[in-house]
């Protein structure tokens, strides 16, 4: 009865979410059980760097060949892969995490949406657990505005923000404009995203799991 005496477009805003939420779900489950794997051994790993500064924007900063270890590989820095991230390293306060995506940063979709794009849902819903990124407060606490609704840029400027915080733990290494072409012999194969015209681009191995 209460569901039936909602404004039809404040229910399908609701219905929407929903779907999206599912959808992240799901994609996110592939990834996380198929690249959580037994480690085999140590040797010809890349230990992480304790203060790392800016991160792997590309494979230019690793040589041919290298191989990185760590315990968790997540494949795609948008909404749902940025949330996973944030939540494991505040759940799993030891585990090591290699980011990769195919854009130029991180935020997903939001990488390529037209300039004027904005949230359809209040700001205070979405982003990471450990950064609020609306701007409505009371006693310190993020409120639902539905007033509240980001932009393409401050979204972008957010997982910015994001990724600065991940990359300070020392515990996560980024790498953006890259691919995950698959797995073989325990060991996952990432290469560049886009050739360059003088053929440069290392090409890389991750290898994860307990």
């Amino acid at each position: 009865f209460y569901l039936c005496c909602l404004d039809p477009l404040v229910l399908l805003t609701m219905v929407r979410s929903i779907l999206l939420y599912i959808v992240a779900a799901v994609t996110l489950y592939i990834p996380i059980q198929s690249t959580k794997l037994p480690r085999s051994t140590r040797q010809n790993t890349t230990p992480f760097r304790k203060n790392p500064v800016g991160g792997f924007d590309n494979l230019d900063d690793t040589s041919e060949g290298e191989i990185l270890q760590c315990d968790y590989l997540v494949v795609g820095a948008g909404t749902a892969g940025m949330s996973f991230v944030d939540t494991l390293l505040a759940e799993h306060p030891s585990a090591t995490v290699v980011l990769v995506d195919r854009n130029d940063a991180a935020g997903g979709h939001w990488v390529h949406a037209y300039p004027f794009c904005r949230l359809h849902q209040p700001s205070c819903f979405y982003g990471v657990n450990s950064l609020p990124l609306g701007k409505t407060f009371h006693n310190r606490r993020e409120l639902y505005d539905v007033r509240d609704r980001a932009t393409k840029a401050e979204i972008l400027a957010y997982y910015r923000t994001v990724r600065a915080q991940f990359e300070a733990t020392g515990r996560v290494r980024c790498l953006f404009g890259v691919e995950y072409e698959g797995l073989e012999r325990g060991v996952h194969r990432i290469v560049p995203a886009r050739p360059r015209p003088d053929g440069g681009g290392s090409t890389l191995g991750v290898r994860c799991g307990n």
